[in-house]
């Protein structure tokens, strides 16, 4: 659909703006009063009288009222499309990951958050790693660190504010958890505490410390 003469990607349902990829806006479709279903007005966030929701690829400018009329301003052109071909139409340069980019920076997120917290992860990755980058050029490094960079971020920052939160829910203070020998997301990292119980059957245990401020560099070939 077409909508303030901005190409649109329309849907009855809600749409939770935090999860789209970055380029991507979402606003909500108010009906009328008269008519709910009707598509009315345009706004950041309606709760009654949701009629529908349009993602962009581009921002559209609300008046200060934040309410926008726009049941003279759009059209249908019918037919539908996912919201993967919306991106890949609006960034054909970004959206063109290959198979292998992608499960790279998979791969790499996992290894920079298992190393945050003091997780073994074997030598495996860095040989994955190194093999698909040998021949890329920088532009495509730069874009492909970006990725892994915030998405390992946003892990780490959810899994310690869930932490923290269960926590507290259970009544238990973090410092005296760490003093009692349990280890914690955030301290995950450093030397472990206490002995460990070592069986005459299992393998020599291993202790990773790797430093808990992990950065992933790649390296191009000049």
């Amino acid at each position: 659909m077409e909508i303030c003469g901005v190409d649109a990607l329309f849907t009855n349902g809600r749409v939770d703006c935090h999860k789209l990829p970055e380029g991507l806006y979402c606003y909500d479709l108010r009906g009328s009063d008269e008519d709910p279903g009707e598509l009315r007005y345009l706004e950041e966030r309606v709760v009654v009288n949701h009629a529908g929701s349009v993602i962009t690829a581009q921002p559209i400018e609300l008046p200060e009222s934040g309410r926008l009329d726009v049941y003279a301003d759009m059209a249908f052109h019918g037919g539908s499309m996912t919201l993967r071909q919306f991106y890949e139409d609006a960034y054909p340069e970004k959206a063109r990951k290959s198979r292998s980019t992608e499960e790279v920076e998979a791969e790499s997120v996992s290894f920079a958050v298992c190393a945050y917290y003091g997780i073994a992860t074997g030598e495996n990755s860095f040989g994955y790693i190194t093999g698909w980058s040998k021949d890329k050029e920088l532009k495509e490094l730069k874009a492909s660190l970006e990725t892994i960079n915030k998405a390992s971020s946003e892990l780490i920052t959810d899994i310690d504010r869930n932490y923290a939160a269960i926590m507290k829910e259970r009544g238990i203070d973090e410092q005296t958890a760490e003093k009692d020998g349990g280890a914690t997301p955030t301290t995950a990292a450093s030397e472990p505490v206490g002995e460990p119980e070592v069986r005459l059957d299992s393998p020599e245990p291993e202790y990773p410390m790797p430093d808990p401020l992990v950065s992933i560099h790649f390296h191009s070939r000049m």
